[in-house]
C-alpha cells in the first residue's frame, strides 16, 4: 500500500508592483528563506520577505526565521528585492516596506481601498495633503510616516481657460469634457502638459481627470473663428 503524499499548503506570493502567484510548499511550519525560494526568487539573499497579517498590516519576517502556514485561508507575503526596511502607518497599522518610496497607488492597495477611496499622507504639524496615485512619498526622512484613507471627494477643481472649474474626479473622454466646459464647435480642446506644451485632444481620447489640471481652447491652425 503507497504512502500518502503529506498535504501541501497554498500561498500567495506578490511582488512591489502586485503581480501574484500562488506557490505550494509540502511544511505547514516553513523558514522565511524557503518561502523565497519557492517562490522562485534567487538568490534568497537579495530579497526581502514580508507576511501580510489579517489586519492588512506588513510585517518583516527574517530568512531563518519560522511561519507557520496552518492559519485558515492562504496566508500572503510580499518577496521584494531589497536589503533594508522602512516604516510607515494606514490607518494606525504598521507596515514595513524594502523601498524608500512608494507611491500613492501602492499605499491605496496596501490598505486594500479601490478608487473610491484616495490616500492622505499627515504631517507632523497636522496638516493634511491628498497623495494621487502616480504621486511618490520618500520614506527615508526622519520619522514614521503616517497616511490614511478615507472616500474620495465628489468634486476636484481644474482650470479651463484659466477659470476655475468644479467637476466629478475620474475618467472622461474628449467630448465629455469638451461638454463639461462648453468648448464651442469649431474650437479644439487642449490638456496642459507639465513641459508647457499643449497637444490637442484627439476624438474619444481618455483623460484620468486629477486635481488642478489645465485645459486650453482654441481655433485649430488654419481656420477662423
Amino acid at each position: 500500500m503507497s504512502k500518502e503524499s503529506p498535504p501541501t499548503n497554498q500561498i500567495i506570493v506578490l511582488d512591489e508592483n502586485f503581480a501574484l502567484r500562488e506557490v505550494s510548499l509540502q511544511d505547514s511550519t516553513v523558514k522565511g528563506k524557503d518561502i523565497i525560494s519557492a517562490a522562485g526568487y534567487q538568490p534568497v539573499a537579495d530579497y526581502v520577505l514580508l507576511q501580510q497579517l489579517p489586519e492588512g498590516a506588513l510585517e518583516g519576517i527574517r530568512p531563518d526565521e519560522k511561519v507557520s502556514l496552518k492559519g485558515p485561508g492562504k496566508e500572503t507575503f510580499f518577496v521584494i528585492r531589497s536589503d533594508r526596511l522602512f516604516f510607515f502607518t494606514i490607518n494606525q497599522h504598521k507596515f514595513e516596506w524594502p523601498k524608500d518610496a512608494l507611491t500613492g497607488e501602492t499605499i491605496r492597495k496596501l490598505a486594500g481601498k479601490d478608487e473610491d477611496v484616495e490616500v492622505v499622507q499627515v504631517r507632523a504639524d497636522g496638516s493634511e495633503i491628498v497623495i494621487e496615485d502616480e504621486m511618490s512619498v520618500q520614506l527615508a526622512g526622519a520619522g514614521v510616516e503616517k497616511f490614511i484613507t478615507r472616500p474620495a471627494r465628489k468634486l476636484i477643481e481644474v482650470f479651463y481657460n484659466h477659470n476655475s472649474v468644479k467637476i466629478e474626479k475620474g475618467t472622461y473622454t474628449n467630448e465629455q469634457l469638451r461638454q463639461k466646459f462648453g468648448v464651442p464647435d469649431n474650437y479644439v480642446l487642449a490638456l496642459i502638459l507639465a513641459s508647457g506644451e499643449f497637444p490637442p485632444l484627439t476624438a474619444g481620447q481618455e483623460i484620468k481627470v486629477k486635481k488642478g489640471m489645465c485645459f486650453i481652447s482654441f481655433v485649430p491652425q488654419g481656420n477662423s473663428a
